[in-house]
C-alpha cells in the first residue's frame, strides 16, 4: 500500500500530480483543481513598461496572470534602441503581450506625455510579434516610491528599482482587472 491516499490512475487529479522522489504528490489544497485546469489554458506571461524620459521600467507577470514582479530597469538610449531592447525582452522571457502604463493626466486627459508614450507604442505596436495594450499608470511611481519607502529601502535602492517598482504596480492593476473581467 502506498503512502498517498490515490495512486495515479485512480485519483480524481490526475493531470494535476508532480512527481517527487516520494512518488506522487497531490497539490497543496488551497489551490484548486478546477482552477488550475481553467489557468492552465490561459497561462500567459505579460510584460510590462513605466516609460519614463532616461528610464524604462520593466516588469513580467507569472505564467498563471495572478502576479506582477519587477524585472529590471534600462536606460533609455532612443526609441528605435527601446524597442529593439524591449522585443529581446518579450523574446527572452516568451511574453504574449505587452502593456505600456500610459501616463494621463489627473483628470483623464492625455497630456504632452502621454502623445510621447502613445508614439512609442504605436512604434512598438508595429514591429512587435505579440500584441501591445495601454493602460492607466496615474500616480504609479508615487505608489512605488511609497510602497519602498515603506518596505525601508534606501534612496540609492529606491532610485534604482522605482520605476521597475512602477512597472509592477500597472501590470498588477492590469492583472487584477483581467481576472475580474474573466468568465
Amino acid at each position: 500500500m502506498s503512502a498517498f491516499p490515490y495512486s495515479r490512475s485512480d485519483s480524481p487529479h490526475v493531470g494535476l500530480y508532480r512527481y517527487s522522489f516520494t512518488g506522487y504528490q497531490r497539490p497543496p489544497r488551497s489551490i484548486g483543481a478546477a482552477f488550475l485546469k481553467r489557468e492552465r489554458c490561459q497561462a500567459t506571461k505579460i510584460l510590462a513598461l513605466d516609460l519614463g524620459k532616461r528610464r524604462i521600467g520593466v516588469a513580467l507577470s507569472d505564467a498563471l496572470g495572478i502576479m506582477a514582479t519587477p524585472l529590471m530597469v534600462i536606460a533609455s538610449r532612443g526609441a528605435e534602441a527601446d524597442v529593439a531592447g524591449i522585443l529581446k525582452l518579450v523574446q527572452d522571457n516568451a511574453a504574449e503581450r505587452v502593456v505600456v502604463g500610459m501616463p494621463l493626466s489627473l483628470d483623464g486627459s492625455a497630456g504632452p506625455e502621454a502623445q510621447r508614450v502613445q508614439e512609442f507604442i504605436g512604434l512598438l505596436s508595429r514591429s512587435s510579434p505579440v500584441p501591445v495594450e495601454s493602460w492607466d499608470e496615474r500616480l504609479s511611481t508615487v505608489a512605488a516610491e511609497r510602497e519602498m519607502i515603506a518596505g525601508g529601502a534606501g534612496r540609492s535602492r529606491r532610485k534604482q528599482w522605482r520605476d521597475a517598482v512602477a512597472a509592477s504596480l500597472v501590470l498588477q492593476s492590469y492583472l487584477d482587472r483581467v481576472r475580474d473581467v474573466r468568465p
